[in-house]
This record gives structure tokens, sequence and C-alpha cells, in this order.
């Protein structure tokens, strides 16, 4: 329900209703900006993808399913996109429902007319991995602690190609990703995956329990995408 005041300055004047709050035209313009400024401030190849110009061919329902997530109107707070073969669109429908739900679900939250925390994340296990191995550095500010809590508490986090390689130390990845899934499934926060393993393959690579975490969070649901490569 909204208040009777601006959700980012307080004032009373000219509000207007915003999702579950209201905001006056000068916020409601910074917000705009802000989310714009957002999007556009991604990576060259993500400023490119959006759903709207995903070549649908045959993957209509793969689209349809991916729309109602983005828009809010799934049941489930976790989306699992499968192709055996790369190149085909998944990390185009994954960055297109992260870039909708910053223009049109988002609210950040304020410290003094300030917004504050990160709300998304992107990464690629070997990023994850790469990032891991960088806090045992003796300089290093941060240990792997901070990294887990970095990924497990985003309000979005977008898993991009996992499983995509074989790894030497399988209890430790199994680890690190049970950590994440598992608080991000237990406070619903919103998670899609990207991979080119299936059900079984992804199983085998994470484990039974964190793959588990991740069939509560997509209700078991696989989007699978086909065709060849978009690239």
């Amino acid at each position: 329900m909204s208040v009777d005041y601006c959700y980012h300055c307080k004032t009373t004047k000219e509000i207007k209703p915003y999702g579950n709050f209201s905001m006056c035209p000068l916020c409601l313009k910074w917000l705009r900006e802000l989310k714009l400024e957002l999007v556009n401030n991604m990576c060259i190849e993500y400023s490119k993808m959006a759903l709207n110009n995903f070549v649908v061919g045959q993957n209509a329902t793969a689209v349809k399913k991916c729309r109602e997530f983005a828009e809010g109107k799934s049941k489930s707070y976790g989306l699992f996109l499968y192709s055996k073969e790369p190149g085909n669109g998944k990390t185009h429908l994954g960055i297109s429902i992260l870039k909708h739900w910053i223009l049109n679900t988002w609210t950040p939250y304020f410290t003094d007319s300030i917004a504050v925390a990160k709300m998304f994340e992107i990464v690629t296990e070997p990023e994850l991995l790469l990032e891991i191995r960088r806090c045992f550095s003796p300089n290093s500010e941060i240990n792997e602690a901070d990294i887990t809590e970095k990924y497990s508490k985003v309000e979005f986090l977008l898993v991009d190609d996992l499983g995509k390689y074989a790894v030497s130390d399988a209890s430790f990845l199994q680890r690190v990703w049970y950590n994440i899934f598992n608080e991000r499934w237990l406070n619903h926060r919103i998670t899609v995956v990207t991979s080119n393993k299936n059900g079984a393959e992804l199983k085998e690579h994470l484990g039974d329990y964190t793959f588990d975490r991740i069939c509560g969070m997509t209700n078991r649901q696989v989007v699978e995408i086909s065709g060849g490569s978009k690239r």
C-alpha cells in the first residue's frame, strides 16, 4: 500500500504511487535515471540484450517462461536455463530478465537519501573460484566468507554457465556453492542459473544437497533452449 510521503526524500508534496511506495516527481525522475544508468553501464554485449530482441525461433515456450519470471508472474523465485549447445541464448535471456527486473521491479534501499547495497551480481563459476583464490593472498583484505556472503545476500544473482569446466577439487567447489545456494533458498532471493549441463549432470557436479536447493528455488522446472549458435 502506498504511503503519504516520498519514499526517498520524505516530502509530502505532489507524491505519486510507485509500487508499494510513493515518490515525488523529482525523486521518481532520479530513480528512473539511476535504473537506466545501471542497465546502460553493463558491458557492451550485455547492453545489446533484451527480451524483445531475442530471436525466438523454436523457443517460444522458453521465452514466455522467461518473460513471466521477469514480470513476477512465476510461482518460483529461481529459474534454470538449460541448453546442451553453446551460443543459443541462455546468457541473453538471463541478462534480459535481470535488466527487466532492474527497470521495472527493483526499489533501492536508502540511508540518508543515498541508495545503498549493490542489488545484483553476475558471476560465472571460474570467476567465483578465481575471486576466492585471490582472497588467500596474504595481502587480501577479504576472505572466503566475505565472498560467499556477497553472492548469498545480493537481491538478484545470475550464475552464468554453471558447471562449464571440470575442477580438481570437487568437495571445495560443492561447499562454496552449497553455502551460496542454501542461503538464497532459505531467504527466497531471486536466482537465475544458466548451464550446458542437464539435471543429472549438474547434480553430479554440485552434489546432492546443492542441487536440491536449486530444485527448491525453481520448483524443479527446467527452461530448455534449443537451436544453433546465435553468435
